[in-house]
């Protein structure tokens, strides 16, 4: 079965489209299995248990970024030249169907970026993230959201995620207002999880909750002493490790992301146990209590860690999640060099027809 997308030829987000699905698999396996072969010692890798989990095919996104030019909805080709969307098959129906209706607006810029959001009670959202004097114009000329009002959908605007919101006098914007426009996983029991449009979150929310469930599978009944999480977003990952720990430490610098995260940790009585630090330097100005029964848990940007792994790491415990082998590949060599093997390595697919997957994995100092 290949990918049924008229933009095959021209689009740039599904490389490996033209395959069949088997194909993509052995190809993405085999990128895996030889890269981490050539980065890592025989030694390193002598006790990797490998898994491979290829979850979707198509239809399953609920979140997109979208490029608005010449009216429509699109992304960059191979050229780098605007192309329009009529539909992708990635997407969800609803995302869909929102991406339509949001385009019967006339909207009065010449280029800007939209991301659109499902939520999983059903809730459409949309982040405009547009030069300012678009922004002020929208948000003078009712017409442009009241279609939009009208219907239920959340609107953000501006690189803060600032709400919109609708008074006697028109349009304005207010503070970040975080919506369950999420699910993660706590306590064994799936839970709703606040964020902004505009924050990072997984593609979908259910492939979400199986990442969740690998990661668990990895740590098993083990306890540690603290936790420190780095790349924390609005707390996704937070909750369950909060699970294996009574105090952790968590790295975020996104503001987009620190909101929606304190109101997570503050709903789920978790304010008292988790400190948080919006940047390594503090962190390690503060010396949190990690020692040898600790776990350092990194989900970074695509950038990696930065120099996180440059100093000498006291925990016996690291996992990993990431969606850019390179950048993990580069970082984790830091972890071979400080004596940690690759106990565990889950290639997750949740981008099917892509040339990246999400990789997690679990590495031990012995």
């Amino acid at each position: 079965m290949k990918l049924a997308c008229k933009y095959i030829d021209s689009c740039r987000g599904c490389p490996l489209g033209h395959l069949e699905f088997e194909e993509q698999k052995n190809s993405k396996k085999k990128k895996f299995t030889d890269r981490l072969n050539q980065a890592f010692s025989v030694h390193a890798l002598a006790q990797t248990e490998f898994d491979y989990v290829f979850p979707v095919f198509d239809g399953y996104r609920t979140r997109c970024d979208f490029v608005y030019a010449e009216g429509r909805l699109g992304w960059y080709d191979q050229q780098k030249k605007f192309l329009p969307i009529d539909e992708c098959p990635l997407h969800a129906r609803p995302l869909i169907e929102f991406a339509k209706e949001l385009i019967k607006i006339s909207w009065p810029i010449r280029l800007g970026s939209m991301r659109l959001r499902i939520s999983p009670d059903g809730k459409s959202g949309v982040w405009l993230d547009l030069a300012n004097l678009d922004t002020k114009y929208i948000l003078s000329e009712p017409k442009y959201l009241t279609s939009l009002f009208d219907a239920g959908v959340v609107v953000e605007m501006g690189q803060k995620g600032k709400r919109v919101v609708k008074t006697e006098k028109g349009f304005k914007l207010s503070d970040p207002e975080p919506y369950s426009w999420f699910q993660t996983l706590f306590n064994d029991k799936i839970v709703p999880l606040n964020a902004l449009i505009s924050s990072f979150t997984q593609t979908n929310p259910d492939l979400n909750i199986r990442i969740v469930k690998i990661l668990k599978t990895f740590l098993g009944q083990t306890s540690f002493d603290s936790v420190l999480e780095f790349g924390s977003g609005v707390g996704n990952f937070t909750l369950f490790l909060s699970e294996y720990a009574s105090s952790m430490s968590v790295i975020e610098n996104d503001f987009r992301n620190l909101i929606p995260l304190k109101q997570n940790l503050e709903q789920y009585g978790l304010t008292d146990r988790v400190a948080i630090y919006e940047n390594v330097n503090t962190f390690v100005l503060s010396k949190p209590p990690i020692g040898k029964n600790s776990l350092y848990f990194v989900n970074p940007a695509r950038s990696g860690v930065g120099s996180l792994f440059d100093s000498p790491i006291d925990a016996n415990h690291v996992m990993y999640v990431s969606c850019h082998l390179d950048s993990f590949l580069l970082d984790t060599a830091k972890l071979e060099h400080q004596g940690f093997r690759l106990s565990k390595a889950t290639l997750f697919d949740q981008f099917p027809h892509a040339d990246h997957f999400e990789i997690l994995s679990y590495f031990l100092k012995y």
